[in-house]
């Protein structure tokens, strides 16, 4: 069973690679230097290519502050970039593993 970890230059990506270890399954790590998330189509080629069986997406736009500022990029990276992601999941029967972080809220209630 092949397993697509994407975002592995990130943190959390590379901790899965270092504590990772299994016969069973076959671990594939790409990062935004060898899939553009927020492209359908390239998703779409690269899960052609891999055919894996489960996507761990751990790939996001994560600097808070500058996200402040370029918050269209933010919105690709973390919102639509993950539709892209879940409909090639869904029409090709893939589990999707998505991971997101506490600095997701609006503000105006607090943390």
């Amino acid at each position: 069973m092949d397993v697509l970890v994407i975002g592995s230059k990130g943190q959390l990506a590379k901790e899965f690679r270092n504590t990772l270890n299994s016969t069973k399954l076959k671990f594939i790590f790409l990062g935004k230097n060898k899939i553009n998330i927020t492209s359908f189509q390239n998703i779409k080629i690269i899960i052609e290519k891999y055919k894996p069986s489960i996507i761990i997406n751990c790939a996001a736009y994560t600097n808070v502050d500058i996200s402040e500022r370029k918050k269209n990029l933010a919105y690709k990276l973390n919102c639509d970039a993950i539709k892209n992601i879940v409909k090639i999941c869904k029409s090709n029967n893939i589990y999707l593993i998505h991971f997101s972080s506490d600095y997701v809220f609006s503000g105006k209630k607090g943390n």
